[in-house]
């Protein structure tokens, strides 16, 4: 029961690494620091806000669940994946550094804590979105090629946002680069032929 205590007050954002350090924690655990799952709520509320969207313009369907439950799956791992790698490249680049970081406050940093190397960091990253294209080329089938145009300004904002020489979000143009891909994403046709 320990576990589920520990996974729930990561998710909840009650968990503290002073009390439980991370190298205590199970694989799981650590999979959810670093991932920073404590912010998926944004994303499975956003998906269920256009589920609701779909059934209002379509009707219920029993078929439309599996959609929905990968749709879910596919857009955490993008969450995830968009959160590996804004620490990788943050610290890469030295904006996350164990002097004047704040984060610690609510969740380690998965390479600066010591839980995982940069290298390891990354490695994980690239999993997600292995998994993360995987579900899109699925919905690329069922859906059609627009699939593709979402998903790859979806790769395309979260590789500029922190990567690069350039990060967008150190000329001042993260915010507006992930307000116009998530209005983007929230406006396109949810229906399922």
């Amino acid at each position: 029961m320990g576990t589920l205590r520990t996974w729930y007050s990561i998710l909840n954002g009650t968990y503290n690494p002073k009390t439980q350090p991370v190298e205590e924690l199970d694989a799981f655990s650590r999979w959810l620091v670093a991932t920073r799952s404590v912010v998926f709520v944004m994303t499975v509320n956003s998906v269920i806000i256009g589920a609701l969207l779909a059934v209002t313009a379509m009707g219920v369907a029993s078929t439309l669940f599996p959609y929905f439950i990968l749709l879910v799956l596919g857009l955490t791992f993008a969450h995830a994946t968009s959160n590996l790698f804004n620490d990788y490249w943050d610290a890469k680049h030295g904006i996350d550094t164990t002097e004047g970081y704040f984060r610690p406050a609510y969740l380690p940093h998965p390479s600066i804590s010591g839980m995982m190397s940069q290298k390891g960091l990354f490695s994980l990253g690239l999993v997600h979105l292995a998994l993360m294209v995987v579900i899109a080329s699925y919905f690329v089938l069922v859906r059609g090629p627009l699939v593709i145009v979402f998903a790859g300004l979806g790769v395309t904002f979260l590789t500029l946002y922190a990567g690069g020489p350039t990060p967008l979000k150190r000329i001042g143009l993260g915010e507006p680069a992930v307000s116009s891909q998530s209005r983007r994403s929230s406006s396109g046709n949810t229906s399922t032929r």
